[in-house]
């Protein structure tokens, strides 16, 4: 059985980042994919990513194990509520990062850290790449080429910053912007590279794994305008003596206006800048927690369970379900169910199961605030009172306009849902918990 990548969810409310075991995933912003993102999880190679290459040997690694899935001598990885952490040791060069969204902008900070154990003076160069989307995830599966089209590239030198620019495709759109910046410590280079031509940094019948801009004197082409498969990606050259310890810190963020993008430039160009965004990153989600009545030894399940929703696993899945249904997705309609959202599905059958709706309603509003929207669909299963007394709680404890709506919780009874629904509601499910199909305590 193939292991489910681990994820955690960060949010500011409004710009949320999805970050996988293997450091990836994704970035939204306004219910947009600011960096392009697939469901793939036997890869897991969707996502922004960072190589670094020691200039001495040609050896190179990725922070993650996407995407040269290179093994490393020690690797850890830390998720917490409010920022990533990933550590690895190549040698003598440990390399972390650590990543959070900024609290109070729409952007997300991640900081590649280099130290060097080693006798002797090393340089490195460390390059971020990522798809720029910039566009609604279904819109941009079903037309990718297309969607595009509609993207620009800049550069900006006095901030070092790349800068996505987004076409309206009508009167009734407005453009958008997405940036992604830099800055580095003293032992960096000023120097920086620079990249937005996906072809160019890939090469020919190449793929993120063995990109040619990571070949041995190759150099980023400074590529910007309207590229026909738009990237960013920026490159620092760093130089380590022994025992010597450098940072470099990547912003990316969305904006309404080329003002406002470069405006979280200038905002998150010093290093106290971006410790302050890990610092109230930490506050604001010790604030929601306390707001939720939630405890950080909560937050692990609760990642478990978006995890799957997410990625599908069958572990989660109802098999039996999914080979008796025998109806398609018109069949949630009816129920005013759309099916373009995940579905999370609580069974009760007995009184204990109402412990693990109530969990699921802590569980949605948790991740629908980091992104993460689901039809939660509850079937009961009991007949009479005990349904009635269920319905009546939910009521009181859901507003009403979440009740029976898109992304909201469906309040359904077995003696109204014929039992051909019920197994195509089951199946359709990503996550089916309660009766028997067990709870967030896995």
């Amino acid at each position: 059985m193939r292991s489910q990548p681990a994820v955690t969810l960060l949010s500011n409310g409004s710009y949320d980042v999805m970050i996988t075991s293997a450091c990836a995933g994704y970035s939204t912003w306004g219910g947009l994919d600011v960096t392009r993102w697939r469901e793939d999880d036997t890869r897991d190679c969707w996502g922004q990513f960072y190589y670094v290459r020691d200039l001495s040997d040609d050896s190179r690694w990725s922070i993650g194990s996407q995407p040269l899935n290179r093994v490393a001598a020690e690797s850890e990885i830390e998720f917490h509520a409010d920022r990533a952490e990933f550590r690895r040791r190549d040698g003598d060069i440990e390399t972390r990062c650590a990543v959070c969204v900024v609290p109070d902008a729409d952007a997300e900070v991640r900081v590649v850290t280099l130290v060097n154990h080693g006798l002797r003076d090393r340089e490195f160069e460390v390059t971020s790449y990522a798809e720029v989307c910039l566009n609604a995830r279904r819109a941009d599966q079903a037309h990718p080429a297309f969607a595009k089209l509609f993207l620009e590239t800049e550069f900006d030198p006095v901030w070092c910053a790349l800068l996505a620019r987004r076409r309206p495709r009508g009167a009734k759109e407005h453009p958008v912007w997405a940036i992604h910046t830099s800055l580095a410590s003293a032992s960096s280079s000023d120097d920086i590279d620079y990249e937005t031509d996906r072809v160019r940094f890939l090469g020919r019948g190449r793929t993120p794994a063995n990109p040619v801009a990571l070949d041995s004197g190759s150099q980023l082409s400074r590529t910007t305008g309207p590229v026909l498969d738009p990237i960013f990606s920026l490159r620092r050259r760093v130089s380590l003596e022994p025992g010597m310890t450098d940072r470099i810190a990547y912003v990316t963020g969305a904006a309404d206006t080329r003002e406002a993008a470069l405006g979280i430039a200038k905002r998150l160009h010093e290093f106290e800048a971006i410790d302050q965004a890990f610092a109230g990153a930490k506050v604001h989600c010790q604030s929601e927690l306390r707001e939720l009545e939630l405890t950080a030894a909560e937050i692990a399940p609760f990642n478990q369970l978006a995890a799957a929703v997410i990625s599908t696993n069958s572990c989660f899945r109802d098999l039996d379900a999914v080979a008796a249904n025998r109806l398609g997705q018109r069949g949630l309609w009816p129920y005013a169910i759309s099916g373009d959202l995940p579905i999370v599905l609580a069974r009760v059958a007995r009184v204990e199961d109402e412990t693990i709706v109530r969990q699921l309603l802590q569980w949605r509003t948790y991740t629908r605030r980091r992104g993460l929207n689901v039809d939660f669909v509850i079937l009961d299963e009991r007949v009479g009172e005990p349904a009635d007394r269920l319905r009546t709680e939910l009521q009181t404890r859901i507003a009403g306009n979440v009740l029976g709506k898109s992304g909201g919780v469906f309040f359904l009874t077995a003696d109204k849902v014929p039992a051909d629904d019920a197994i195509l509601l089951a199946a359709a499910a990503r996550a089916v918990l309660g009766g028997d199909r067990g709870s967030l305590a896995f």
